[in-house]
């Protein structure tokens, strides 16, 4: 090329940076200076022309794997809460410039929905996730804790799948934003978690019309979003119906089929969710023998956190059966009496695990008599945990002990006779004399009482670790068993409330009817048992006659 310097001189004159002069060596500076003359002539430098290699080299992509060889994407832009469609656009080159309008993902047939995220966002996402997953935080924000152990796997699987990336970046904006609650713009807050919402909702959906959905990273994208939406405090009914969504992907892939550790962990922490759901659809999600197979599971073993959620799980059929039964012209007494059997049953098995658990959790506190202040932060995580299993297994108590009640007090069949009741069912039958339908109440309010008490207690984990308090207290609320009772566990609902939707959250009273109504099953009966129930139905007493309650009862059980 023009212009190539070239370098001849000897080394002498090169050291001192001298021309070096001369047609033969030895050189005219060497040759007046008498010292020898080495190197002359030689060509030791020359600049090459390398574009042509260099361009050879930077035209292929670092990342083999981060290219798209498709003729369409769907970008999703920015959305508002009113704008949360998907619109078609020709292939893009997303650099970091457009990174915070426009999101990728890849659709066609046959092929996963992987994403293209530019390096610098994907690296922001990780960086954000895994900066907030530090098992030493307090239970107040701790996320693993509360929300499930996957969570600690998800940075490492970022990159793979468009859903679970956009899911990713929306938790982080929920959960910055929940921090921040308080101390900034609530509407900008607001509008921030319902757009990264709206593209993980719009990266999820596109990832769902793959024939591979089922995959580890859309299930834990499934999840993810259930997280998002109790931060945020969005629609519940969005939360039980991505539930739901949950239960379908679980329904087409094999609730028994896990495929990897980081699946199993996704499992143990969306039964929850999922029996929610359950609990309030009019169609059974799965089979008994299904729900024994979801809820089992190999990281778990038989501790009495999974015996709780195993019995719970037969719980959401028995209640569509019970309704059933009664919504019939006439009630269909075998069917009742079968769900009894099986509500027996199931008491009695959650009896001795609810006992443990609360041993468990009373004998944490008493070995710090100057209360959870004192505790250190890996205790005040376990009591939160421990305090959470045991407002679950109160809670299902309640629900279990109402249901029991609402079918013992029913009207005995047209044949019934207490010296000839259903034989063929050990131990005396639902309508007999021997049984009171009362003594199921007074238990549900023992129980609510001890949950109203545990509320008190939680106060320090307060506001994440006591976010299942706001259902739990619900179901209180239901069972208390006097108005002083009941006005109690609404205040302390109406304080959980305002925990997870903000200082103007308000507290939808008809809502909370309409549980105690579906719970009772007041909705399909016209009366549900309890205060209202003694003034509008007689009850059996102790001789097997219709009458007020009276006589001798046994005392009720202390929790």
């Amino acid at each position: 090329m023009v212009g190539v310097p070239l370098s001849r001189g000897c080394d002498a004159c090169r050291k001192q940076k001298k021309k070096c002069e001369g047609a033969s060596a030895p050189c005219v500076r060497c040759q007046r200076l008498n010292i020898a003359c080495i190197g002359f002539g030689e060509k030791r430098l020359k600049f090459q022309d390398e574009n042509t290699r260099f361009f050879a080299i930077t035209s292929r992509p670092r990342n083999p794997q981060k290219k798209v060889p498709l003729a369409k994407v769907v970008a999703f832009e920015q959305t508002s809460p009113d704008k949360d469609e998907a619109i078609d656009t020709d292939v893009q080159e997303i650099d970091s410039s457009s990174v915070n309008s426009t999101w990728a993902v890849v659709l066609k047939q046959g092929t996963p929905s992987f994403g293209v995220i530019p390096h610098n966002t994907l690296d922001r996402i990780i960086g954000r996730f895994a900066s907030n997953l530090d098992s030493d935080k307090n239970s107040n924000y701790q996320l693993p804790w509360n929300f499930g152990p996957f969570l600690e796997d998800v940075p490492r699987r970022l990159g793979r799948n468009a859903a679970l990336d956009a899911s990713a970046d929306a938790v982080m904006t929920a959960y910055m934003a929940f921090r921040r609650r308080g101390t900034s713009d609530p509407d900008r807050n607001n509008q921030v978690c319902l757009n990264s919402y709206g593209r993980a909702v719009n990266a999820l959906r596109a990832c769902l019309s793959d024939e591979r959905a089922s995959s580890s990273e859309t299930l834990c994208s499934t999840m993810m979003l259930l997280i998002v939406e109790t931060l945020s405090g969005l629609d519940k009914g969005k939360v039980l119906g991505h539930a739901g969504g949950a239960a379908s992907i679980l329904k087409a892939r094999g609730v028994a089929r896990s495929k990897n550790p980081f699946e199993d962990k996704i499992l143990l922490s969306l039964r929850g969710p999922v029996i929610m759901h359950a609990l309030f659809t009019q169609t059974p999600l799965f089979t008994d023998e299904e729900w024994s197979e979801l809820v089992v599971n190999p990281m778990e073993g038989y501790g009495a956190d999974g015996r709780v959620l195993r019995t719970l799980a037969h719980f959401p059929n028995l209640l569509l059966t019970t309704r059933s039964a009664f919504q019939r012209a006439t009630i269909d007494y075998p069917k009742l009496l079968n769900v009894h059997t099986r509500l027996k049953a199931l008491r009695a098995e959650h009896t001795s695990t609810r006992r443990e658990i609360l041993s468990r959790l009373e004998e944490l506190q008493t070995g710090y008599p100057e209360g959870l202040h004192a505790m250190p932060v890996r205790m005040m995580i376990l009591h939160s945990h421990y305090a959470r299993q045991v407002a679950v297994a109160l809670s299902y108590e309640i629900m279990l002990c109402l249901l029991l009640s609402t079918i013992c007090s029913a009207t005995p069949p047209p044949c019934f006779s207490p010296d000839d009741p259903f034989a063929t069912v050990p131990g005396p039958d639902p309508w007999s004399p021997l049984v009171d339908p009362h003594l199921y109440l007074e238990q549900a309010g023992s129980c609510s009482n001890y949950l109203s008490d545990l509320a008190d207690k939680v106060t320090p984990h307060r506001p994440l670790g006591t976010i299942y308090m706001t259902f739990v207290m619900r179901v209180a609320h239901v069972a208390a068993p006097d108005e002083l009772a009941k006005a109690r566990a609404l205040a302390q609902l109406r304080s959980f409330a305002r925990d997870m939707g903000g200082p103007s959250a308000k507290l939808d009273l008809e809502e909370l009817h309409q549980l105690g109504d579906y719970l009772t099953l007041r909705d399909v009966r016209g009366w549900r048992p309890g205060a209202g129930f003694l003034d509008e139905v007689s009850v059996r007493g102790s001789h097997g006659k219709w009458q007020d309650p009276g006589g001798v009862r046994e005392p009720p059980e202390v929790v």
